[in-house]
């Protein structure tokens, strides 16, 4: 499944296929699901920042919105981002010399964006996971079944 995004002006196409979870392992050393799990803690505690313009935040909401950010292992947004670009682009090779084509980039508005797609590929094998830890993190039921939000939102 391909998706075409948008950044810095330049249109770049993500591609989810049965190997990404494979090709994320193989290049990153990491289990993607946890990596996720962490993500999608946080995720949620955004959403009332996304729904109001900057202007519309004060000092105070936007300094915890910082923390929240801070809190963020964007390493892992970044890292699932180029794994999906590159099986869209087999000729990018190298994640720093694929992000330097960009002068900008916001991580977390293309990771939202990023979310319906690897949600469909990963809600089944995300739902195996929570069902082994004991802790389950937030988002999860009792069942490991992932509650899925809005990604309109943000």
């Amino acid at each position: 499944m391909d998706k075409t995004i948008i950044i810095d002006g330049q249109p770049v196409v993500f591609r989810k296929t049965a190997g990404t979870m494979m090709r994320y392992k193989r290049q990153f050393g990491r289990e993607l699901s946890p990596d996720l799990s962490k993500i999608y803690e946080v995720m949620p505690l955004l959403a009332e920042f996304y729904e109001k313009k900057d202007e519309e935040l004060t000092e105070e909401q936007k300094m915890a919105a910082a923390k929240i950010v801070l809190g963020i292992e964007t390493e892992y947004m970044y890292d699932i981002a180029f794994i999906m670009a590159q099986q869209a682009d087999p000729s990018i090779r190298d994640e720093l010399e694929w992000l330097d084509r960009f002068s900008e980039m916001n991580i977390l508005q293309l990771f939202v964006q990023l979310l319906p797609l690897i949600q469909c590929q990963f809600v089944g094998q995300l739902d195996v996971f929570c069902s082994h830890v004991h802790h389950l993190p937030k988002g999860y039921d009792r069942k490991g079944t992932v509650r899925t939000f809005d990604t309109t939102r943000f």
